[in-house]
């Protein structure tokens, strides 16, 4: 803002000028309305003057004013100086005084006998009424009127000096009471005319220090340089403030927030607040009104960090009948409107005094901030994550009344469903149901079956797509959360959530349904990576395993070649002891979906990096399986192939040298995004190797070349992605750690849980974390385990947070397990499931205004039961 062009002194003179005028030119009214019987109606013309009279009083000079703006020209800069009143009482007027850009206000006052001026104060926010809250200014006239009276002010004093001056101004020639104020190196002389008031203000510099005046000598101008003069240059009757504001509304159908601009009026007293709110009202250009008829802005003033306060009426949210997401657009339309108008950066919004809460927004004390390009987006639940987990929480949210934002960082939907792992490892078929058995039997029906659980990759997305469709369900890919700082709380509460892209998503509960458990640990919320120990749960397989499972070197296998030299992807790094825990992850690979069909096919390519060498572990392998078994080595030998339509095949790990990057996976839970996409290239890159080698290399039998040559990359499949799987299968990042820790135990002894929400079924699996050379110089595996379980229930505590880390926070796939219970839970058909219960249970803490841990698990096993969920089979 431009600072006035004056000194302090010369503002105040100013300032009395423009009051002085005030007070007299309503005394003229006043005066003659009373000699004509009609005081509100009477005027004189400008420059008449009252007929003297003996009386004379501070009072005099002091009327309320209204509607009035008054301008004063500088001489020689022609500079401008405009003054209005914005609230009047009894005995003070608060006025608003615009000069050069520059908005200050100040309070005149009378109190027996003598007129106050406070001093002048840059304007804090729009009219702010600071009546109330003034403290003693300077006195700018005191009794008795008369030559002689004087009276000191800050840094010198002030006098009247003539009763009978004679002065000049566009208006006339004037009479005029003399009054200067004498100050250090400074004079300011007012002249006052009766029944007009202040005509000229003149400052004026000394002629040189020691020749300035002294108070009990005689005035006399020749001894002062002029500087400076203000003059009354005209009086604008019936005048009101008009400032032109841009109201800003929601534009529900272009998802858009709007602005229209309209020149809002305001009358000496008329309150800011209330102004706002009848204007607001009118403006109704979008689906629904900002304000309704039973809402207002109570109040607006400035926070003490400089944020923009907003109270609004309890009629705002008890007529809130929208979506969340719309409730926030309507919320970021006042904030860009108050924002944009009184200049600030950022509003907080509070209901009668009280932090904002509606059905579906709470605030938590947080401010928005102003934006005109971009809105916050408020939902009743946010699910981050759209896997197929994620999906199915989406789906039974939106189910249950609930405005739900889905949102992914890739740009498809479905995780491993639908990136590659398509070969279902269902486990016992008999404890699936609820909304994933739905999907099982909508993707039958693409197919002309009841139920299909071996599908084409590109057939599981469409049938998701067509879920999230159906319950209107708002998905957002390519919405990475922030690195590191992407979630905001409150205590235990998580607030928002922020993308890399900028987007701020707003819930009152959020479930985290990715692999990787990302906004889970950006929450604070305890996890654990890699395997316990033994001792830590009691469990019999935790930790380092011996040699077991298929995918194995089940013959002796030399871990060097015959010249000595360490074979490829083999450590030297010795596996700890049995049943030690470690921070080991098991092996990760992309399930291809490759076909025979020449017509549907790309072939196999050599990747950038090719490198022979860490694959000639493998030929070796083969050339031993060949001749220990005296049989030709085939393309299934080196890898799983599960059936599906379309004669494509889902490609899986098989053998101990197959898909699986053993080893690749171990930075990738903790890792950051650029350093998980190398990850995700270099699994890329070893399996791509892996194919040409086995189609092309002299080193691998010509039996199993001929055979590899007869396949390829489903063409139709992937097809934006160069026919590659979208997802990298993590079989296992991290897990969280909550009140309840899901064990051995409760996979295969204590089944039974009073808050059962899902079943599983499927093994103990775990593939292989390393692979080493013994100390007899052999190579193996280690860490695969394959244990069959039968049914169990799944309780609703293994999605649940410590309450004193997130109280508004479910996890669907990086469930509170150990990592040999894990091993079991952490196929897709659980994840969803999972999935299911916890868009339920969001639904309900929502209804029930409860954190997650405090629900009426009842209630949620009731609306489960009633969507066809099972809870006991036999086994």
């Amino acid at each position: 803002m431009k600072k006035f062009p004056v000194a302090a002194a010369a503002i105040l003179a100013v300032v009395a000028a423009i009051i002085f005028i005030l007070i007299n030119k309503d005394y003229i009214i006043k005066i003659a309305g009373e000699k004509s019987g009609e005081e509100s109606e009477a005027e004189l013309e400008p420059g008449e003057t009252l007929p003297e009279d003996e009386t004379k009083n501070a009072r005099d000079y002091f009327t309320v004013l209204s509607d009035v703006k008054y301008t004063y020209t500088e001489s020689g800069s022609g500079l401008i100086s405009e003054v209005s009143v914005d609230y009047s009482s009894d005995d003070a007027m608060q006025l608003r005084i615009v000069c050069d850009g520059s908005v200050k206000t100040a309070v005149l006052a009378v109190r027996e006998g003598e007129v106050f001026l406070t001093h002048p104060q840059k304007e804090e926010y729009f009219r702010q009424n600071i009546m109330n809250s003034w403290n003693e200014g300077d006195i700018i006239l005191k009794e008795p009127i008369e030559e002689g009276t004087q009276w000191p002010v800050k840094g010198g004093t002030r006098k009247i000096t003539s009763l009978s001056a004679s002065v000049k101004t566009p208006e006339g020639m004037f009479d005029a009471v003399q009054v200067t104020t004498f100050l250090d190196g400074r004079t300011v002389t007012d002249y006052y005319s009766r029944g007009l008031g202040l005509v000229k203000s003149e400052i004026r510099e000394e002629a040189s220090k020691d020749e300035a005046p002294i108070l009990d000598q005689e005035y006399s101008s020749d001894n002062l340089n002029s500087s400076t003069a203000f003059v009354l240059n005209s009086i604008q009757k019936n005048y009101v403030l008009t400032e032109e504001i841009n109201y800003y509304f929601p534009d529900f159908k272009k998802m858009k927030v709007r602005s229209s601009a309209k020149k809002t009026k305001f009358h000496t007293n008329d309150i800011t607040e209330q102004v706002l709110t009848h204007d607001y009202r009118n403006v109704v250009y979008g689906d629904r009104p900002v304000l309704s008829n039973n809402s207002s802005i109570n109040k607006v003033d400035v926070d003490l960090d400089n944020t923009l306060h907003v109270d609004l009426s309890s009629g705002f949210v008890d007529d809130m009948d929208v979506e969340a997401i719309y409730e926030g657009m309507i919320l970021q339309s006042i904030a860009n409107t108050m924002g944009r108008f009184f200049n600030a950066e950022q509003v907080r919004f509070t209901v009668e005094s009280e932090d904002y809460r509606s059905q579906n927004i709470r605030m938590h004390q947080r401010p928005m901030k102003v934006s005109y390009l971009d809105f916050p987006l408020y939902f009743d639940v946010v699910v981050y994550g759209a896997t197929a987990a994620g999906v199915m929480a989406a789906v039974s949210a939106a189910r249950e009344g609930m405005d739900v934002a889905l949102i992914e960082s890739a740009e498809h939907v479905g995780g491993m469903v639908t990136g590659g792992l398509s070969y279902t490892d269902h486990g016992n078929i008999n404890v699936i149901g609820g909304i994933t058995r739905e999907f099982f039997e909508d993707v039958g029906k693409k197919y002309g079956r009841k139920v299909m659980w071996y599908y084409e990759p590109h057939v599981a997305e469409e049938v998701l797509n067509e879920m999230i469709e159906r319950e209107s369900i708002r998905l957002f890919t390519g919405s990475a959360l922030r690195d590191h700082r992407g979630v905001d709380k409150d205590g235990s509460t998580i607030i928002s959530m922020e993308t890399e892209k900028g987007d701020v998503f707003f819930a009152q509960y959020f479930i985290d349904s990715t692999y990787e458990g990302d906004m889970m640990a950006a929450s604070g919320v305890s996890y654990a990576v890699g395997r316990e120990d033994n001792d830590d749960f009691g469990e019999s397989f935790a930790g380092v395993l011996p040699p077991l499972g298929r995918n194995n070197f089940y013959y002796n296998l030399k871990a060097e070649d015959a010249e000595g030299k360490l074979y490829g992807e083999v450590s030297l790094k010795l596996p700890g002891p049995a049943g030690q825990g470690d921070d080991m992850v098991q092996a990760y690979n992309y399930r291809l979906i490759l076909t025979n069909n020449p017509n549907n096919q790309i072939p196999f390519t050599k990747p950038g990096d090719y490198d022979r060498e860490r694959y000639l572990l493998l030929s070796s392998w083969l050339d031993m399986l060949k001749k220990s078994e005296g049989r030709s080595i085939r393309f299934s030998d080196v890898a799983y192939f599960g059936p599906l339509p379309e004669g494509k095949y889902d490609i899986n790990n098989s053998g101990p040298f197959s898909t699986d990057y053993i080893g690749g996976s171990l930075n990738y839970p903790e890792a950051g995004y650029e350093q998980r996409e190398e990850i995700k290239n270099e699994h890329k890159n070893y399996i791509q190797g892996l194919l040409y080698f086995i189609g092309n290399d002299e080193a691998v039998p010509t039996e199993l070349r001929e055979d590899v040559k007869k396949w390829g990359y489903a063409a139709d499949e992937f097809t934006d992605n160069g026919c590659w799987p979208y997802q990298l299968y993590i079989r296992e990042a991290r897990r969280m750690k909550g009140d309840f820790v899901m064990t051995e135990h409760d996979v295969r002894r204590d089944k039974i849980k009073d808050d059962v929400i899902a079943m599983g079924s499927y093994n103990i699996d775990s593939h292989n974390v390393q692979r080493y050379m013994t100390l007899d110089g052999f190579v193996l595996n280690e860490g695969e385990i394959q244990i069959p379980v039968t049914p169990y229930q799944i309780p609703y505590r293994v999605m649940l947070p410590k309450r004193s880390q997130a109280d508004n926070l479910l996890v669907t796939v990086c469930v509170s397990a150990t990592h040999i219970a894990y091993s079991s839970l952490r196929m897709e058909p659980q994840y969803m499931m999972m999935g299911e219960a916890a868009g339920i249970a969001a639904s309900l803490s929502v209804k029930q205004r409860t954190e997650v841990q405090n629900i009426d698990v009842a209630e949620l096993q009731k609306i489960l039961v009633e969507n066809g969920a099972v809870f006991k089979t036999a086994e």
